[in-house]
C-alpha cells in the first residue's frame, strides 16, 4: 500500500509541472529570423543564449547532449535552424559564427506570424526558381540568390 502511494505521489507531482521539450529546429526557425530583423549583425553564440532565455530552458536541458556527446541539443537545433534560413536565403552570414537578416527575411517577417517549417522555407526558395537542368539523375531545379536576382 505504502510503495502504491509513493508511486502516485512521485508520478502527480512529476505530471502537475509543466515540462515543455527542448524545442525542435522547425520551431526555433522564426524565433531566430525575428531576433535578427533588426537588421544588426548577431553572433550565433549570443543567438543560442537569448534562445534558450526565451525558451525558458533549464540548465538541464541546455545540457543534454547529442547522443554521440560531440554537442548540446539545443545549440545544435539552434544550427539546423540557421542553417534552413541561410539555405532559404533568409539569413546571410558574412563571417564565421556572425549572420544577418536578408531584405527578403524582412518582409516575411512582417507576413509571417503562426511559424516556419521546411515546408514553407520551400516556397521562399521557389521565388528564386529561375529553372531546371536536365541531368542523369532527372530533373534539377537551379536557384540564385536574391542578390544575383537584384544584380541583373
Amino acid at each position: 500500500m505504502l510503495a502504491r502511494y509513493i508511486y502516485i505521489s512521485f508520478f502527480s507531482a512529476f505530471l502537475d509541472h509543466s515540462i515543455m521539450p527542448i524545442p525542435d529546429y522547425q520551431t526555433l526557425m522564426l524565433p531566430l529570423l525575428k531576433l535578427a530583423r533588426d537588421k544588426q549583425e548577431h553572433r550565433f553564440r549570443d543567438a543560442i543564449e537569448h534562445l534558450a532565455s526565451e525558451f525558458k530552458l533549464t540548465d538541464d536541458e541546455r545540457g543534454t547532449m547529442l547522443p554521440s556527446g560531440t554537442a548540446p541539443v539545443f545549440d545544435n537545433r539552434v544550427g539546423w535552424a540557421r542553417t534552413y534560413l541561410k539555405q532559404a536565403a533568409l539569413l546571410e552570414s558574412h563571417k564565421r559564427g556572425v549572420f544577418c537578416i536578408t531584405r527578403e527575411a524582412l518582409n516575411s517577417c512582417r507576413r509571417t506570424q503562426v511559424g516556419l517549417t521546411t515546408r514553407r522555407l520551400n516556397d521562399f526558395r521557389n521565388t528564386w526558381l529561375l529553372g531546371s537542368v536536365e541531368t542523369k539523375k532527372g530533373r534539377q531545379a537551379t536557384f540564385l540568390k536574391p542578390e544575383q536576382c537584384l544584380d541583373e
